[in-house]
């Protein structure tokens, strides 16, 4: 049986896909794991609304049902004993995240994998997890063009990762995944043009003010020009040490997605059915959206400096990490809004056919033959050396 273990959101982005080709012909295993002290991303979801929001999109799409899972902080005995009677050949992770560099954020526990292969989905910036002793994997789904030179040590841009030595863990770019959610994905009816902007929180709250302002000017500026807004927020999960800028502007969107639960995504969905996408400063978010609409800008607004990285470093630095990554960066500090028009009066031009990387990574994956009990010894020893409570 395959399984697929989710931690937070970007899971559900990487790894459904696959769990739904997969469920097209046999019937599955997903679990929801909420087992980490720090970046609880599924803490503000109930385990029935999960099982619940899985049960009802596998039926909307004439799927195998699943055996569905959650687990919470203390169902890590549960978990053991569901893990020994259901027999997971594969399981596919899209994160294994624990933490910035060598420092791993401690979870409550980490499920058991013993008995399987482990399948990651990962980035081209995660290759340090790779060496977390909570991470067992045995084969990497790469999410981008460009993840397997820079994995490999072999991209002087990267200079950082000639340390990681990742040459030993096997690993294929099959295309971009995150495509396949238009397999599913049905036209939004909307009379108005649509704005999509994913949000960037606030941390420095107290030289927060300008970028607010700003924001509520802009919201003000589409209205007047007839747009519907849809802003989607960061779910940054638990604990909470950042705030939204919605909290503070007189000036609202006509669609606020705080919880996304859906399929396909909304980043994706209003990504790809709006006639322009706003990025505000920096955000990871227009790697996503850059891939599936033309009409993407990114703004560099009053109070840029409140964030590390400027707009200009970061998408010039990982240009050529994924497809399409150049684009339009407007210098909008004064406000002036007119600088927008030409923008405005464009729309999405990009049309997206149907894929087929999930039936590839599965036939695949299949064919791997790995020895999951050696691999899981080393990293069991490296977790007892770390001095973890696992």
């Amino acid at each position: 049986m395959l399984g697929f273990y989710i931690f937070g959101a970007p899971d559900v982005q990487q790894i459904f896909p696959i769990l739904f080709e997969a469920a097209k012909k046999e019937q599955c295993y997903v679990g929801f794991f909420d087992c980490y002290r720090e970046k609880r991303q599924l803490y503000n979801y109930s385990g029935d609304e999960l099982v619940s929001f899985l049960k009802s999109t596998i039926k909307k799409f004439d799927l195998k049902m699943p055996i569905i899972k959650y687990y919470s902080h203390q169902d890590k005995q549960i978990y053991n004993k569901d893990y020994d009677s259901i027999s997971i050949d594969t399981i596919f992770i899209g994160n294994v995240w624990c933490g910035n560099g060598p420092q791993f954020i401690s979870p409550v526990w980490y499920p058991n994998t013993k008995k399987s292969k482990v399948i990651y989905c990962t980035g081209w910036d995660e290759a340090f997890v790779l060496h977390s002793p909570l991470s067992h994997v045995d084969y990497c789904i790469y999410k981008g063009k460009m993840t397997p030179k820079i994995f490999r040590g072999n991209d002087p841009l990267y200079p950082q990762y000639h340390n990681h030595n990742c040459k030993k863990y096997p690993g294929k770019y099959f295309g971009n995944l995150l495509k396949e959610h238009f397999n599913y994905d049905e036209p939004e009816n909307n009379a108005k043009n649509i704005c999509f902007i994913p949000e960037n929180y606030i941390r420095k709250l107290h030289i927060a003010k300008p970028y607010i302002n700003f924001c509520d000017k802009l919201i003000e500026y589409l209205h007047s020009k007839n747009f519907y807004i849809v802003w989607k927020q960061r779910e940054k999960g638990w604990p909470l040490n950042w705030n939204s800028p919605l909290e503070f502007t007189k000036n609202q969107p006509d669609l606020i997605i705080d919880r996304d639960l859906q399929f396909p995504s909304s980043m994706f969905h209003y990504g790809y059915n709006s006639d322009i996408c706003l990025i505000l400063n920096t955000t990871w978010s227009y790697y996503d959206v850059k891939n599936f609409n033309s009409n993407v800008v990114v703004l560099k607004t009053p109070g840029h400096n409140i964030w590390s990285r400027e707009p200009e470093t970061q998408f010039s630095r990982h240009a050529d990490v994924g497809e399409n990554y150049s684009g339009e960066i407007i210098d909008i500090t004064d406000s002036d809004m007119s600088k927008l028009d030409i923008y405005l009066n464009k729309n999405n031009t990009i049309k997206l056919s149907e894929q087929n990387i999930s039936r590839r990574i599965l036939d695949e994956v299949r064919s791997i033959d790995i020895d999951t009990e050696l691999d899981f010894v080393v990293a069991e020893k490296l977790y007892k050396i770390k001095e973890y409570n696992w």
